[in-house]
């Protein structure tokens, strides 16, 4: 699918990230300062990037796990759904042998 969109004046800067989610998520992104990558390969649902999370992370449970990570139909989801953090629909870093998402820049 191609979709066409006009930013208004202003709000595309240099300083600034933009994301485009679908639900929750992440298909496109523009970091500040770089070019636009779009999603090519989506996520594997491995959970690894819930297994390791920091130590003072309201979310994370004694054993370094997000404590809201489920294991459901052979895949791990999100028991938060669509109440999942921003920062979480948006992070991209698990483990390079598991995760699977892949992005082309534009």
């Amino acid at each position: 699918m191609k979709i066409s969109i006009e930013i208004p004046d202003g709000v595309v800067d240099e300083k600034r990230n933009i994301y485009i989610l679908a639900g929750v998520e992440e298909v496109a992104h523009k970091h500040s300062g770089k070019s636009w990558e779009v999603k090519t390969t989506r996520c594997n649902m491995c959970g690894k990037c819930c297994m390791d999370v920091p130590d003072n992370w309201p979310h994370g449970s004694k054993d370094g796990k997000c404590k809201h990570l489920v294991y459901r139909a052979n895949e791990y989801i999100c028991g938060h759904g669509e109440n999942r953090p921003f920062n979480c629909c948006v992070g991209d870093n698990a483990e390079e042998n598991y995760c699977k998402i892949e992005w082309k820049t534009l």
